[in-house]
């Protein structure tokens, strides 16, 4: 076992891997080392610490997670994310999530989906105006995953928050029961190369300082990717496989529960992806100059505020791309859906239809 003031690889749990892909861990709270394979059991995960560091001074550095981060099972790797901390409190903090693993015995480039398991580390009470006052001092009721940082003892920064995918696998980020996701102010999660051509930025590294947060987004700044079919341009694939690298929608956040909770309302906050939550009520109220690109599966949804933008777009569009374009059309209509079914199935999370039978008495809005 590592040191129990150590981390395994300065991220992940406290732990090694061994050989048949388990982890030997040591768990915090209970004080017992243990060993279980994380990939089996979510709620095992959730119970194991792990955080975060990304180091920064004067400059907003951004951390790079890589399959190598996380549990591996030959395709996919898994990781639990925590707390985040930061040596410097002010500017933006940022992730970014490479799905790169490599090269093969032939040289060739290997990519793995990343599932990122959005661990609760802070508390959210919602007030009678349906705002959230957050908390941080008692673990044992965290209810909430926000994208936020820590600065030595002050828990509550809430400054502006890039959450980047990078390369050609997906990315699955998954929120677990009982649990809140709360988008934070002028937060971007999506493909860096998407960012990067929305604001005719060149290419952002670790080091890349950027100033301020998400600005106010619009539908001429998703034009300048997607087309009115909601594809990616073919100009824009063109570019980006000429100089070597991918720029796709593909990224997912998966509720695995009823009771999950999305919450999108604070200003600028933009989601680049697909949201899965067939239990859940979309919430966006704010007038936020924030939005989404790509589509999402919900139970209803609470969007009174136009100034937001929602432009649509076509998961398929990268299985189209990146996994098998050698089918048939008819072909394809199912491959497509078997890969994306494949996908939310490995979180945890389920595809089907809910019988009239069923009890909705979940549902917030809509009929029951």
């Amino acid at each position: 076992f590592q040191p129990e003031n150590e981390y395994y690889s300065g991220f992940n749990y406290y732990g090694v891997k061994s050989d048949t892909g388990a982890y030997l861990c040591y768990n915090k709270d209970t004080g017992v080392k243990e060993r279980y394979d994380l990939t089996q059991d979510w709620s095992k995960q959730s119970s194991f610490n792990c955080k975060v560091t990304i180091t920064t001074t004067s400059e907003a550095n951004f951390k790079v997670i890589t399959p190598n981060d996380g549990h591996d099972d030959g395709e996919n790797s898994y990781i639990v994310l925590g707390d985040i901390y930061s040596n410097h409190a002010y500017d933006p903090k940022g992730l970014i999530f490479d799905t790169y693993a490599g090269k093969d015995d032939l040289n060739n480039d290997i990519y793995k989906n990343i599932y990122v398991y959005l661990k609760p580390n802070c508390t959210a009470t919602e007030k009678e105006d349906g705002t959230y006052n957050f908390t941080y001092d008692d673990p044992s009721t965290y209810n909430c995953f926000k994208w936020r940082v820590q600065c030595g003892d002050n828990k509550a920064l809430d400054v502006p928050f890039f959450a980047f995918t990078r390369g050609k696998a997906s990315v699955i980020f998954v929120l677990p029961e009982n649990t809140l996701y709360y988008a934070g102010y002028q937060n971007y999660t999506g493909h860096i190369s998407i960012f990067e051509k929305m604001l005719n930025m060149s290419a952002i590294t670790e080091s890349t300082k950027i100033s301020g947060g998400m600005p106010a987004f619009s539908s001429t700044m998703a034009e300048t990717v997607f087309n009115n079919e909601g594809l990616i341009k073919q100009s824009v694939l063109q570019y980006y496989e000429n100089n070597g690298e991918y720029i796709h929608n593909n990224l997912f956040l998966v509720a695995i529960d009823k009771n999950a909770q999305m919450n999108f309302d604070e200003l600028q906050n933009v989601f680049c992806g697909f949201i899965y939550a067939p239990y859940m009520t979309f919430d966006t109220k704010a007038a936020g100059k924030g939005g989404m690109i790509g589509g999402l599966i919900v139970s209803d949804y609470e969007m009174p505020n136009t100034s937001n933008t929602y432009y649509a777009a076509i998961p398929y569009d990268y299985y189209d791309i990146f996994v098998d374009d050698s089918l048939s059309d008819e072909e394809k209509e199912e491959a497509r859906f078997d890969y994306m079914e494949k996908l939310i199935a490995n979180s945890g999370g389920e595809i089907g239809t809910i019988g009239s039978s069923s009890s909705r008495a979940w549902r917030k809005y809509g009929y029951n």
